[in-house]
């Protein structure tokens, strides 16, 4: 049935029966008033070359469905009136236009929409719309509107893509709102029956991209040398539904996006040493545990760096897109070693991590808490505000408030008990510059050489 699941879910609810394969024959009447349909039952035949199974009859299985009133709802079409005369109609009852400049039979008229293309998607109708407006603009400044068409600001063209029709995933995960609904037993008459959102669900609904495209689309080496030299591909048609990797917060594998060139599987056994991946039957890559952390994956990012299309992908970074990322050359750090990355930035918030070759210390390794750890930045559960404890109760405080009683209370202790109350463990994970100013701050400041290093030899 041409339907979609809502419709007919709200169909059924409002207590309608839906007589899938039965096919009307003939209305019929007794005294010139309709009393019923004639139908017949019908099954599905064998498929056909495109693989559609088609209905036929079952014979004997005619019945008659009683009724007092019958609807004719079968398809949408253009209201005609006013149209016959004035514009061209395809045999579909639909305006024609030009595919490019959606230019009708009478000079400056442009149409588009459903009334030229027939029931289609918004989506669909508002890029005809921002076709069309070029056009206009051309036509009403004395342009050309077919030369404007052609530009790279209106090449939203009416036909699939050559390059990587390898099932294309929305930009975003966030699910669609669900629309407040009139109750069942209220609709008893013609008013509305999605009441619409409020303004917190319309502002989620509006934020949600519908743009579906690879994830790596903006940073696909293959998809740039398919430009390049003019090559294409089409849908991937292996056996088997391939499921992203199960349980990784961090990195998910897509099989459809796999072109077989195994960099993840050397990189990871040759240079990592961690052997997560193995070729199956298919020659294409599988991870050697049912899940990531069986296998024995430490979350290094190193197979994301690698992977050419967008069959790897880091979760983080996989809902932006490149032209809208600022990059920012920072050092890492979560420890002393000292390796270089590019903070990628989306309005003025840090989104991720991604590698640089030039790094001097570590190139494009990182390990998991380089790549991956920059979500504690906008954690929730991260400090920005010092605490101090007032009556039992932790309080927000200033730096200064905070900074002068922590200095007042080691006074307090170095008068009271001496230096030798105080002791001071370093670590490795700082950098020379870090651990030199705390053994500093120690013999100095709190008098004493209680110092110790977890790294010490």
């Amino acid at each position: 049935m041409p339907a979609t699941k809502e419709e007919v879910n709200e169909t059924e609810a409002e207590g309608a029966n839906l007589s899938l394969l039965t096919a009307p024959l003939s209305v019929v009447s007794v005294e010139g008033r309709v009393s019923g349909v004639l139908c017949q039952k019908m099954k599905l035949g064998e498929p056909d070359e495109s693989g559609r199974r088609r209905p036929e009859a079952i014979e004997g299985s005619d019945f008659i469905f009683d009724a007092d009133t019958i609807i004719l709802a079968i398809g949408q079409q253009v209201d005609q009136q006013g149209l016959e005369s004035a514009l061209a109609l395809s045999k579909w009852g639909t305006i024609e236009a030009d595919q490019r400049t959606l230019a009708t039979s009478v000079e400056g008229i442009f149409a588009g929409g459903d009334c030229e293309t027939g029931p289609a998607t918004v989506v669909e109708a508002i890029a005809s719309a921002r076709r069309a407006a070029v056009a206009i603009n051309a036509y009403i400044t004395g342009g050309d509107p077919n030369e404007a068409c052609m530009a790279p600001a209106a090449s939203l063209k009416r036909r699939r893509p050559k390059l990587f029709e390898i099932g294309a995933k929305p930009l975003s995960d966030e699910k669609r709102c669900h629309m407040p609904e009139l109750a069942v037993a209220d609709r008893n008459n013609f008013n509305e029956i999605e009441l619409g959102y409020n303004e917190d669900t319309a502002r989620a609904e509006a934020a949600r991209c519908l743009q579906c495209t690879c994830h790596a689309v903006s940073d696909c080496e293959l998809r740039r040398l398919c430009i390049r030299y003019g090559a294409s591909t089409t849908e991937f048609k292996g056996e088997g539904q391939f499921p992203l990797f199960d349980g990784s917060p961090i990195l998910q594998l897509d099989r459809k996006r796999c072109i077989q060139c195994h960099n993840c599987v050397h990189i990871c056994g040759e240079l990592e040493q961690y052997h997560v991946y193995e070729v199956d039957d298919a020659d294409y890559p599988a991870l050697r545990g049912e899940n990531y952390r069986d296998s024995g994956c430490v979350s290094c990012g190193q197979c994301i760096d690698v992977c050419p299309t967008g069959a790897l992908v880091n979760v983080q970074l996989k809902n932006h897109r490149e032209w809208e990322i600022n990059r920012v050359r920072t050092t890492c750090p979560l420890c002393g070693t000292g390796c270089n990355f590019d903070l990628n930035v989306k309005n003025g918030k840090v989104v991720g991590v991604t590698t640089n070759d030039d790094s001097p210390v570590n190139n494009r390794a990182l390990c998991v808490k380089g790549r991956f750890h920059t979500d504690m930045i906008n954690s929730p559960e991260r400090l920005t505000t010092p605490l101090v404890r007032k009556n039992g109760v932790l309080e927000e405080s200033t730096w200064d408030e905070a900074l002068d009683l922590v200095a007042a209370r080691f006074r307090e202790i170095k008068e009271r008990e001496g230096t030798d109350a105080f002791a001071a463990l370093s670590s490795a994970r700082c950098t020379n510059e870090e651990n030199w100013l705390m053994q500093k701050f120690v013999r100095v400041v709190m008098g004493t050489n209680n110092l110790d290093h977890c790294a010490r030899t």
